[in-house]
């Protein structure tokens, strides 16, 4: 059994699990600092700088990939602007002859301001969302809270605007450490070596008797909960 459970474990753990790794590092608790201290353990002190590099490798050309959706979203909403802009123009012609007669328009302080922010906004930042992010102090609270990383990231979508898209594509998967196979089929828990020769009918027999089953199971524990 113990031979058993080691093979299994290396054969899951034997390469580095993408997935878990970019989720524990878009955790605001852990960033870095969980994989720094796991990967020593599972691959030891040499492999580990190798996979570590791999994961932080995968980590910034996936962030690359958000930013240029990110820079394709943000060309084709001023492109829709444009259009909206040329129709208002279209529309409103008679208006626009009015006011080329009082003389030209005169910019509120306001107006200035949002100007000059829209002028700050677009010059490219010194340092990416995801370089801040890893930076940054992470997260402190209890080792036994329950934190709701999704909702904390909510938060900080206005300061990392491309970083909080990303944290929630990968973030909102379902993490299971069940074989896919195993999930969606139950043949293997009926068909073993010594019903290999049943017919087809005899199978789905079996099959339909034990999702019966597990369904007068699971009425019976609601009624022992009701009761």
């Amino acid at each position: 059994m113990a031979g058993s459970m080691s093979a299994k474990f290396d054969k899951y753990w034997g390469k580095s699990n993408v997935l878990l790794s970019l989720g524990a590092i878009l955790d605001l608790r852990y960033k870095m600092f969980l994989i720094n201290h796991a990967f020593p353990v599972i691959y030891g002190e040499d492999a580990a700088p190798r996979f570590m590099a791999e994961i932080r490798d995968i980590l910034y050309e996936l962030y690359n990939e958000y930013i240029d959706c990110h820079i394709v979203s943000h060309s084709e909403q001023q492109q829709r602007q444009v259009v909206k802009r040329r129709q208002n123009k279209d529309s409103s012609s008679s208006s626009k002859k009015a006011s080329k007669i009082a003389g030209p328009a005169i910019l509120t302080g306001k107006e200035k301001f949002h100007m000059h922010v829209s002028e700050i906004n677009r010059a490219p930042p010194e340092k990416s969302d995801l370089v801040v992010y890893l930076e940054e102090s992470r997260y402190a609270c209890d080792a036994n809270a329950n934190l709701d990383v999704l909702a904390r990231w909510k938060g900080e979508r206005l300061r990392f605007p491309i970083l909080s898209r990303m944290v929630v594509d990968i973030l909102s998967v379902p993490i299971t450490t069940v074989p896919s196979e195993s999930s969606f089929s139950t043949g293997g828990r009926v068909i073993d070596d010594q019903r290999a020769s049943m017919s087809v009918e005899t199978v789905q027999m079996l099959l339909c008797g034990n999702d019966w089953i597990r369904s007068l199971h699971g009425l019976k524990n609601k009624s022992r909960i009701s009761n």
